[in-house]
């Protein structure tokens, strides 16, 4: 049984066997746990995707480089480019084309995983967010329960988590001088130095309104469709995300920003950046000329 949602498309159903044939080849000492993960797992593979493969080893420390390389080039993958070394000196990822398919392949350990997770619900650390979202989108090709056991631990998102998400995410606009630069910049026509800062605007919005939903933040890719799923979020969540960049005129980027914020701290909780982000910006946007 294919384990792929509903409705999933003919590339990623396509890329899933690639990386099914791919994780039944892989020597158990290099993955314990191997799961895929992405636009793949998601059902939302096009002809542009590649495939995001996880391998998780039991140990403290990851398998030797030499093993992984021996391995895929044992099953007739090419192209490989080795990531750069980690803090600990150890290689996390290997990218590299098998059977027409640009594979990520991303090796953690047990302990780490399990750590990352905890620190992001015990401890609601939001450094650990992404780990928390690769799990929950995981589908397993190789598993000896230890991700089913992360699902479970990651199924409800912490109060304490969405609060310090919230925090985190407006206290930004709370300074004075926030709304004033970015009117500036476009006043100036200062594009990059705008474009910036609207795409710091927009993460943040992206961030509040997944955690305003409970949902673990994914990347910003696919958009649309993950702004669809969401049930609660300011209308036109996408498109007026996508209006932040293409509208032609700077200053109706700036007034788009301040409305999509506004509007996106009407649906917060109260607290006092959110309180405070509320009224500077509302009080922006009274004085902001017609």
């Amino acid at each position: 049984m294919n384990p792929l949602p509903t409705g999933t498309t003919p590339e990623s159903h396509q890329r899933y066997a690639v990386v099914r044939a791919l994780a039944e080849s892989c020597p158990p000492a290099l993955g314990q746990e191997i799961a895929v993960t992405g636009s793949v797992a998601l059902g939302l593979a096009d002809d542009y995707s590649d495939i995001e493969l996880n391998l998780w080893t039991p140990d403290d420390a990851l398998p030797e480089l030499e093993a992984r390389l021996a391995w895929l080039e044992s099953v007739g993958a090419s192209e490989l480019a080795i990531e750069p070394l980690g803090a600990a000196g150890s290689v996390h990822g290997i990218t590299f084309v098998f059977r027409g398919a640009v594979v990520e392949a991303g090796w953690w350990t047990v302990p780490a995983q399990e750590a990352a997770l905890r620190a992001a619900i015990e401890e609601a650390s939001t450094a650990h967010l992404i780990h928390a979202f690769v799990v929950d989108c995981a589908v397993p090709l190789r598993t000896h329960g230890a991700l089913a056991r992360w699902k479970v631990l990651i199924a409800e998102y912490p109060e304490a988590l969405r609060a310090r998400v919230i925090a985190q995410n407006t206290r930004v606009w709370g300074l004075p001088q926030v709304t004033d630069v970015r009117r500036a910049l476009a006043r100036r026509g200062d594009v990059l130095a705008l474009t910036e800062r609207l795409t710091w605007d927009a993460y943040n919005v992206l961030n509040l309104v997944y955690a305003l939903n409970r949902r673990w933040a994914p990347d910003r890719k696919w958009l649309r469709e993950r702004c669809e799923a969401l049930p609660t979020k300011p209308e036109r969540l996408a498109e007026r995300i996508e209006a932040l960049f293409t509208l032609p005129d700077l200053e109706q980027r700036v007034a788009e920003r301040e409305r999509l914020i506004l509007d996106t701290l009407a649906l917060l909780p109260p607290a006092p950046h959110v309180e405070r982000a509320r009224r500077l910006l509302g009080h922006d946007e009274q004085r902001r000329p017609a």
